[in-house]
């Protein structure tokens, strides 16, 4: 073993490292979906519900904060129920596997959609709805 990497050493080759480094952004985003609530244990749709949204967190400072909040459509009942944020963090896919009925706003339908939020625009906004 290399001398310098014996104790104290160890640290500091470790945290010159740490500083050499570009910072590295986190971000997290949250899919919410409003139109369903969970009252006494039986999920209900909600009546005129708040569009359901996607909140995007940043993980890099000492708490989390609150960065955007974009109105889109996601749903927790799935599959697919998922959010996903591209490597470079440039974009976030959020799917949507319901929908309220536009026939009977008390029930849920089927959906397909995928939207692609663009998390660098000021604010963050859909890009696109697949």
């Amino acid at each position: 073993m290399k001398p310098w990497l014996l104790g104290g050493g160890v640290f500091a080759f470790t945290l010159s490292l740490a500083l050499a480094l570009p910072a590295a952004a986190q971000i997290a985003v949250s899919g919410n979906d409003n139109k369903r609530r969970l009252e006494n244990g039986v999920n209900r749709v909600v009546p005129n519900a708040p569009a359901d949204t996607a909140t995007i967190l940043d993980l890099g400072g000492r708490a989390p904060r609150v960065v955007a909040e974009v109105a889109l459509s996601h749903s927790v009942v799935g599959p697919p129920m998922s959010v996903a944020i591209t490597p470079d963090e440039r974009f976030a896919i959020v799917t949507s596997a319901e929908r309220i009925d536009p026939a009977n706003p008390e029930r849920t339908v089927p959906d397909n959609r995928v939207q692609v939020v663009d998390l660098l625009a000021t604010p963050p906004r859909v890009a696109q709805t697949v």
